[in-house]
């Protein structure tokens, strides 16, 4: 998703109040926009410190009566309040009997369009006085500007409706239910503040209720600079079984404009409030997680262990809550990037963080106690419990290139980094080997008829006769180098980074790897250049 939303999803309506001045014809085209069904008489939004209503003339529950009024406040500075005329009463006397005699009101007579606006201001707290030319001249700059703002509020509203409300449509692909599920498995608190984002914002996850599913707040400061905590507003995105119309399927979205003041939901016609939400998003979704302080749980026993043995029994209750917690977001995660693969194909994986990183850099120094221990079984069980998270690795991928690959007859595999090494069929061991470099290393290679090219991303695309993408795979590790089919339906992959990929066809796509294909990862070995030996993960 791009950072900000173009132009072209953000019309506005020439048409609604051209030219901007403040006057009755204007107010009148203000309140249909915002109130076109006659039966719906109060219209509420806000930008920044400024809120307004719309009102059509009625009595409410409580007998408050109202004008065709739009109300302006500028947060503890000014209250302003704009009204139509009223009307004046049925010019003759005849039209006055025949309403009583049919016990109906007379029907008003609209006042003329050039009929001056009713206009007051008073300061918080004050006495409302007229807003005219002997009105200080702060005042009436103010309620200009409160203007122009609720002015652009609706031009946007109406260029969207006029548009077929192509910001709402967008909204709708970019906020799913699984999505926010990826973002919020991301440990982004408050305090830190949203990098890439507008201005001074920031994200947390919560949970309103202990059974409720997380839901992710995003706080924006709707002033500039300043301790003020009244200029915090918020929007707030949970899971919910019906959205709404205005909603994403699946969510609800609601948001306030100071700490204080209740959820509200998101209006339809809250064009910039949108727009905003949309980039903050893509900002939390965009934060690196911090690493780990602490290290894995240590591993409770050493192998042997018996074939009949669960993984619980072998790795204990701790290391099974991080393998739960890291499996979980990997499968999150992977079905985000898929969502977004399958509605623009020829495109890499997103820039989305990696919620594993959090744990990254605990599960790799646990992925090296495994490996030092040389069990072919324990080995084996790791990899199913924590399968290898290539985003969350992407700053360690820096070398040395894997710059060829050759299988051999017996199934195993030379790979040629700074030197050769011959790498057994299981992929656990790992030795110095003679070998001289081939010169035939390419990119790609021809798997059971299908042309599968690696680039620069790391990515892997199958093609089919014509050129056209049949699956996506993501490798990770830096640009492909290098590809070897193997025995059956295997495939070595060599990247840049020192990462080797091996895979293996499998029924589906790896639930926990950015992919399309049916090829799942049997194991990686890593060649980085901090390490002091390779690791076979």
């Amino acid at each position: 998703m791009p950072a900000a939303v173009p132009d072209l999803l953000l019309p506005q309506d020439p048409a609604l109040c051209p030219g901007g001045a403040m006057s009755a014809p204007h107010l009148r085209q203000l309140l249909h926009a915002g109130l076109p069904e006659r039966g719906r008489h109060k219209a509420a939004g806000w930008f920044g410190q400024t809120d307004f209503l719309l009102t059509r003339s009625h009595v409410d529950e409580d007998q408050d009566s109202y004008r065709d009024a739009l109300f302006i406040t500028v947060w503890r500075q000014w209250d302003f309040w704009l009204a139509l005329p009223e009307a004046p009463p049925p010019a003759t006397p005849l039209a006055r009997a025949w309403a009583r005699l049919r016990g109906r009101e007379a029907p008003a007579a609209a006042p003329a369009d050039d009929s001056p606006l009713e206009c007051r201001f008073r300061r918080p707290g004050g006495s409302w006085l007229a807003l005219d030319d002997a009105a200080p001249s702060e005042a009436r700059q103010a309620c200009l500007e409160g203007w122009q703002g609720v002015l652009r509020y609706w031009r946007l509203a109406e260029g969207q409706r006029r548009a077929g409300r192509p910001l709402r449509a967008l909204l709708h692909a970019t906020l799913t239910p699984e999505r926010l599920e990826a973002l919020t498995l991301l440990p982004v608190f408050a305090g830190q503040p949203l990098q890439g984002g507008e201005g001074q914002a920031w994200a947390q996850r919560i949970q309103p209720h202990p059974r409720d599913p997380r839901a992710l707040r995003l706080d924006w400061r709707t002033a500039p600079d300043g301790e003020d905590a009244d200029c915090l507003a918020s929007y707030q995105i949970e899971p919910a079984e019906h959205g709404g119309t205005a909603h994403p399927p699946g969510l609800r979205l609601r948001y306030r404009q100071r700490p204080d003041d209740a959820l509200q939901p998101l209006p339809g016609d809250a064009v910039e409030h949108m727009n905003r939400l949309l980039r903050l998003f893509a900002a939390a979704e965009l934060q690196d997680p911090p690493e780990s302080a602490d290290g894995p749980p240590a591993l409770p026993r050493t192998p042997p262990f018996a074939a009949h043995e669960s993984d619980a029994e072998v790795f204990g209750p701790a290391l099974m809550v991080l393998s739960h917690d890291w499996q979980a977001a990997g499968r999150a995660h992977a079905t985000v990037v898929r969502q977004l693969w399958a509605a623009q194909p020829e495109g890499g994986p997103p820039p989305l963080a990696d919620p594993r990183g959090l744990h990254a850099a605990a599960v790799l120094q646990l992925a090296r106690a495994v490996h030092g221990q040389a069990d072919a079984d324990l080995s084996r069980r790791f990899h199913h419990r924590f399968a290898f998270a290539s985003r969350a690795y992407a700053g360690r991928a820096t070398g040395p290139a894997v710059r060829a690959l050759r299988w051999q007859d017996d199934g195993t595999l030379l790979a040629w980094t700074q030197r050769c090494w011959h790498i057994s069929a299981d992929g656990l061991r790992i030795a110095p080997a003679n070998e001289a470099l081939p010169a035939d290393a390419a990119p790609h290679a021809s798997v059971h008829g299908t042309a599968v090219h690696g680039d620069a991303q790391g990515n892997l695309r199958g093609l089919a006769g014509n050129g056209s993408v049949l699956w996506q795979h993501h490798v990770g590790g830096g640009a492909v180098l290098c590809l070897a089919a193997g025995p059956g339906d295997s495939l070595a992959v060599g990247t840049a980074g020192g990462a080797l990929a091996l895979l293996r066809r499998s029924s589906g796509p790896d639930p926990h790897q950015y992919g399309t294909s049916r090829y799942a990862e049997a194991r990686r070995i890593l060649f980085w250049a901090d390490a002091d030996a390779p690791l076979a993960w």
